[in-house]
């Protein structure tokens, strides 16, 4: 678990990689005095991501990386305010639902990785059709 004192005195962090930690979950608030710009929370056990969970980041925020994680539900609320973010890796989870305009409010995202999920269905113009500068999407390998 990544707690809210966790950060608290790195306000020049730029980079974080947590890879390989066995981090199940992540506190809101964690990441409100930082001005991280690439996260790497990639092979954990991040099973549930809390609505806002990357507030602070939303100035800052470019490459998020959560791909080998036991992630099974996106909800609108997980990514909306992170409008900076560019590169978006969710490969390699359990998600078999994304909530309609998950990715609606990532303005800047060129890069989306959704391979190696549970994925079933889905409506592409319900989820991406705001994405006006996505250059590569990924969902090889989905049920």
């Amino acid at each position: 678990k990544i707690e809210n004192n966790f950060l608290k005195d790195l306000n020049s962090l730029k980079i974080l990689k947590l890879k390989s930690n066995l981090i199940e979950r992540i506190d809101t608030g964690v990441f409100s005095h930082t001005k991280i710009e690439i996260l790497n929370l990639e092979n954990n056990n991040i099973y549930h991501l809390k609505d806002n969970v990357f507030y602070g980041l939303e100035k800052y925020l470019k490459r998020l990386n959560l791909s080998h994680n036991k992630i099974q539900l996106v909800k609108r609320k997980n990514f909306h305010i992170l409008n900076q973010l560019v590169y978006l890796y969710l490969d390699n989870n359990q998600i078999s639902t994304i909530d309609e305009g998950s990715f609606d409010e990532l303005y800047n995202l060129k890069d989306l990785t959704l391979n190696n999920n549970m994925i079933f269905k889905i409506n592409f113009e319900m989820l991406f059709s705001k994405l006006e500068f996505l250059e590569s999407l990924d969902l090889k390998s989905n049920d």
